[in-house]
């Protein structure tokens, strides 16, 4: 993402929008049972990894380092 795109996203109030792409990015993204919300596993253990989809540039998930 670009600076300009990011500084218009944090202007409209939509940081939320860039920590969920930089988290996918990483690897780490995934998916709250029962509510669907994307949030960091590192933070949500419980959430189930979004898979890789080369077609949208999501990467294969990380396991992550307890």
């Amino acid at each position: 993402m670009n600076d300009k795109i990011k500084r218009m996203l944090i202007d409209a109030g939509m940081q939320e929008h860039i920590d969920i792409y930089e988290v996918t990015l990483l690897g780490y993204a995934g998916i709250m049972p029962g509510t669907g919300a994307i949030v960091d596993r590192r933070k949500h253990p419980e959430a189930m990894p979004v898979p890789e989809n080369r077609y949208l540039g999501i990467p294969a998930p990380k396991e992550i380092q307890e």
